[in-house]
């Protein structure tokens, strides 16, 4: 059995040596279609031995198409240039393939994908088919979030990881893209008024719910898809291939509706899709945020605690979430959840905490501990350091408590994440202050880059300068300097 791997590229010379350096050795052929960059990313492709192919852009199901055309192994697999493979996926989904090649009744295979946030933590876990059987009838379609039309698959429990979603400058970049394509593919699908038509229009509001922040002109726009949405998925309640687009669109119209000011749009609309027997943890978060702004501090608390035990990062993690609505919890329990708790909930938090030992209202209570009982603080931290021994969200926040006091105890801690998370931002920045500080610049350096690859943080910039001048490397130093002058924010770098 042979196997190809095909990647779609424009201008992607920071992330295609980390896809590369992933996928090198382990397939038969690497096909790159390259649609029209301007950086290294062709001459990075061709030191790797991949086969490039050039292709004027008319969408990303035509350059999946076109890369079809170019491989010649028995299965296709295909990447994004800001995905990553370790090799134990790679070798996991070789074992399975081997027997799925045998059965002829299926063509493709859906994998997980783990989408990283700035901070080097899995923001959410997504699905698609990315493998399929290289054949003449299977085919890509749609402009943007396209997808492989193959008429049986399998879920694989093989995971890829993305780094597409870094930081929200290229979030907002990525939407207005998507936006103009989304607009194309609705005019395509308009005519048939069918399924395809209906899954656009989930993507659209997907797209406007980010764009909403930024861009008061969408609202218009946005109430027209919402529209246009609410009447069509009447006709796909029963339909349990569009359940996903039927449910979690609603959420998208709802977190819409919240920043437009329409609150008692998304209350109804919420309580519909409960009433229809759908319930996840950001229904009742949503539900939680109409609350507090209502001033209902008791029904806010109630539904963010429902959210909260609902919210089971290992049991339930690729179905209990939207990724782009609520992006990283932890950072909500971190910096939002003191406007709905005070000192006078202590008490029954810690108790409920002690009946459920739920991780999540166990770091909601650690919070309210900080913030009003400082001194028990240390305390109930490692009591959730024992009930979740190996927990990477756990050690972050006990390492952020430790940081903040210079803790001789944070560099334990972060070895500790490091080796969980090689890709954790807090782990690698106190590493690399660390090394720094021991002028161990190599070691120093190997932490920093995983710190400005996520991160554009100015000071993660400024100690990457100091450590490449202390290793002698100008040159790169002087790269990086003429950079920061063209641009107005620090660029996320790849050393």
């Amino acid at each position: 059995m042979h196997l190809s791997a095909a990647i779609i590229v424009k201008n992607e010379e920071a992330n295609l040596p980390r896809l590369l350096k992933s996928i090198e050795g382990k397939f038969d052929e690497i096909i790159v279609v390259d649609t029209g960059s301007t950086d290294r990313t062709i001459e990075i492709a061709k030191e790797y031995g991949c086969k490039v192919y050039n292709k004027e852009w008319n969408g990303f199901a035509d350059a999946r198409n076109y890369a079809i055309s170019k491989c010649s192994g028995d299965w296709i697999w295909h990447f994004d240039a800001d995905f990553e493979l370790d090799k134990e996926e790679f070798y996991k989904c070789m074992n399975i393939l081997q027997v799925i090649d045998r059965d002829i009744n299926i063509d493709g295979c859906s994998i997980y994908v783990k989408n990283y946030s700035k901070y080097g933590t899995v923001a959410g876990i997504s699905s698609q088919v990315f493998i399929h059987r290289n054949s003449e009838d299977i085919k890509w379609v749609g402009n943007i979030h396209e997808r492989v039309m193959v008429k049986q698959t399998i879920q694989l429990p093989v995971y890829v990881k993305h780094f597409g979603y870094q930081d929200d400058e290229t979030r907002i970049k990525k939407a207005y893209r998507n936006k103009e394509l989304i607009e194309k593919d609705l005019n395509i699908y308009k005519k048939e008024n069918g399924a395809e038509y209906f899954i656009k229009l989930f993507y659209m509001l997907q797209t406007l719910a980010i764009l909403i922040d930024v861009d008061g002109e969408v609202t218009q726009e946005a109430e027209k898809y919402i529209h246009d949405y609410l009447q069509m998925r009447r006709r796909f309640l029963d339909a349990k291939e569009l359940r996903f687009f039927v449910y979690y669109g609603i959420i998208y119209v709802a977190s819409i509706f919240i920043k437009i000011g329409k609150e008692k749009y998304a209350i109804r609309y919420l309580h519909q899709i409960i009433e229809e027997g759908f319930e996840n943890s950001d229904v009742h978060f949503l539900l939680a945020e109409l609350k507090r702004k209502e001033g209902d501090s008791h029904d806010a608390k109630k539904y963010l605690l429902h959210a909260l035990k609902t919210y089971d990062a290992k049991k339930n993690f690729h179905d209990n979430r939207v990724i782009d609505l609520i992006q990283n919890i932890y950072d909500f329990i971190e910096k939002q959840s003191l406007t709905i708790f005070n000192e006078n909930d202590l008490t029954w938090l810690q108790k409920e905490w002690k009946n459920t030992r739920n991780k999540t209202l166990g770091l909601l209570t650690a919070q309210i501990i900080k913030k009003y009982k400082p001194q028990k603080y240390e305390q109930f931290m490692k009591k959730l350091r024992i009930a979740f021994s190996d927990d990477e969200w756990i050690l972050s926040f006990m390492l952020l408590y430790y940081n903040e006091r210079e803790n001789p105890k944070r560099l334990s801690l972060a070895k500790e994440l490091h080796n969980i998370n090689p890709k954790h931002y807090l782990a690698n920045r106190v590493l690399a202050m660390y090394y720094f500080g021991e002028q161990e610049y190599e070691k120093a350096l190997h932490y920093i880059k995983e710190c400005v690859t996520f991160s554009r943080n100015s000071n993660d910039i400024k100690l990457l300068i100091d450590i490449l001048k202390n290793l002698g490397y100008e040159q790169e130093t002087q790269k990086i300097l003429q950079k920061l002058k063209k641009e107005s924010k620090p660029p996320i770098l790849t050393v």
